[in-house]
């Protein structure tokens, strides 16, 4: 595998998972980063492993005793082990980078604060992302436990669409008929549009 996320997790279940565009794309940000950190890595390990193996090599040339010489093919055949698997991993990281790439491309042009830059783009979803997961939480918990644990009710109370927007769906979906499974929200509009993305790479 050598990915940290497989493109399914990451459309469904990371990203996908989100509410809206912006929190989705913020998501995805972080996603892209780490899997840079992770290839810029790869690229330094190898750097050092090229140096160990360069060093190695000039002991044997010249082996001050037996043990050094002994030691000096131990590091290289240590290093040519494990090439093919940083290999692998750098590949993959590459790859699992530009499955986020397009799914950013597809995300970003819907963004309802893409006029912003990102770190307020960032802040300035918060309030909606909140309250369009505070209550799906609230229906998950009803539907699973018949009930909304007292610290998240708590939560739901602080935001400030609480009276306005949360608290009346929450109601809404306690009216008889309506606690069902297919009243949850599955953020069906971004994993629609992130799902493309899979069709376009089913061998990743």
């Amino acid at each position: 595998m050598y990915w940290r996320n497989s493109n399914f997790q990451i459309a469904h279940f990371l990203a996908g998972k989100c509410h809206t565009m912006d929190g989705a794309y913020r998501m995805l940000l972080e996603l892209r980063e780490d899997r840079e950190i992770a290839i810029r890595g790869v690229k330094a390990s190898s750097l050092r492993a090229e140096a160990k193996k360069a060093r190695a090599n000039v002991v044997l040339a010249n082996p001050p005793c037996e043990s050094d010489k002994l030691e000096a093919m131990a590091d290289i055949a240590e290093i040519e082990a494990s090439e093919d698997m940083s290999k692998a991993v750098y590949e993959q990281g590459l790859r699992e980078r530009d499955f986020i790439d397009a799914c950013i491309a597809k995300v970003e042009p819907l963004r309802k604060y893409r006029h912003l830059p990102d770190h307020e783009a960032h802040q300035a979803c918060q309030q909606e992302e909140w309250k369009l997961e505070l209550v799906h939480r609230a229906k998950t918990f009803l539907l699973t436990g018949g009930t909304i644990p007292q610290d998240h009710l708590s939560t739901m109370m602080c935001h400030p669409d609480f009276k306005s927007d949360i608290a009346p769906q929450i109601d809404n979906f306690m009216k008889p008929g309506n606690m069902l499974l297919s009243q949850i929200d599955t953020n069906g509009e971004i994993v629609k549009l992130l799902g493309c993305e899979l069709e376009l790479s089913p061998a990743a």
